[in-house]
């Protein structure tokens, strides 16, 4: 790629290049099913959040659920069909004393993002209920494959897409790479528990 040759030509003398660590790319189109592992199939992986060390297990249950436990306490389980829509279910995956646990009952969307595609958007409107039995209905959520870019991670170097989410309360950041089916990036920034980031460290299995 050209930047990754200006990088090297000019690496002894724009020394501030070396803190560069995501580019533009040209990720291919990825086509669907959102996720790909197979039914009975299990994904490990560790990750550093916000520099803590976290084991990550991806877990397909059956044609409609994924399961995801993490070694921080924090399970939640999603719909196969999209891999970015709203958690089916939460369980202890934050410190809010009302929402730390909680569950979709219902929700609509509006658009796709795939075959992932730079400008392809989707919408939600979900209800949830948290562990106490409040229940909200009207929540909105929006998604669009923002750009393509390739980024650094402890793991490595990938090709990703970028996809930019929006909650009323937080914003949210993915950075899918087709090469491991997995995101090997997180940013999240929300109005009362601030910014959290999530990176690949390593593939497991």
């Amino acid at each position: 790629m050209i930047f990754k040759q200006y990088c090297i030509i000019l690496g002894g003398v724009l020394l501030t290049t070396s803190n560069i660590n995501v580019v533009a790319s040209q990720t291919p189109e990825v086509s669907g099913p959102a996720f790909k592992i197979q039914v009975g199939e299990v994904r490990k992986t560790k990750r550093l959040r916000n520099g803590e060390e976290i084991i990550r297990e991806e877990t397909r249950v059956d044609d409609k659920t994924v399961k995801v436990t993490r070694s921080n306490g924090c399970n939640t389980t999603h719909t196969t069909e999209d891999r970015y829509a709203p958690n089916l279910s939460w369980e202890k995956c934050n410190d809010s004393r009302k929402w730390h646990s909680g569950e979709v009952t219902k929700f609509e969307r509006e658009g796709s993002l795939w075959p992932f595609k730079v400008g392809n958007k989707v919408k939600y409107n979900y209800t949830r209920a948290n562990a106490e039995g409040q229940r909200f209905t009207g929540t909105k959520m929006s998604c669009e494959v923002a750009a393509t870019e390739t980024v650094n991670v402890p793991a490595g170097e990938f090709d990703t897409y970028r996809i930019d989410c929006k909650y009323p309360w937080m914003k949210q950041s993915f950075w899918y790479a087709p090469s491991v089916d997995r995101n090997v990036k997180f940013e999240r920034d929300h109005k009362k528990r601030g910014k959290t980031q999530s990176v690949l460290a390593e593939i497991i299995q």
